[in-house]
């Protein structure tokens, strides 16, 4: 039977891998997107808040809040989903930014 190994170099050679660079700019970025998903929903939900429905049919006002309601909730779902892609992303560089800068503060084992 093979010896499991240790789980710190699995640790260490996945976190090596990983570009901070990248980490940081595609946070930004996604954060960006976030915050531009954010302002327009702001708006479309102003939009719709101002404009009454127009209707005395129950089936059209029916069919029209659900029509507002899917369309808010979509674009706040995906303001949800870049933010938290943008904290991840920062997290994950300061993860491994901590866990390299522990790496380099061990003492050698090696005498």
């Amino acid at each position: 039977m093979t010896e499991p190994t240790p789980k710190t170099s699995q640790t260490s050679s996945q976190t090596d891998a990983i570009n901070l660079f990248r980490c940081i700019t595609n946070g930004l970025m996604y954060g960006g997107i976030a915050f531009v998903f954010y302002k327009f929903t702001h708006v479309v939900a102003e939009k719709f808040a101002h404009k009454p429905i127009q209707s005395e049919n129950f089936t059209v006002i029916q069919m029209s809040t659900t029509v507002r309601t899917l369309v808010v909730g979509v674009l706040t779902m995906g303001t949800l989903l870049f933010s938290i892609l943008c904290l991840g992303l920062i997290g994950l560089a300061l993860y491994v930014s901590i866990q390299r800068l522990m790496k380099l503060n061990a003492p050698s084992s090696n005498g």
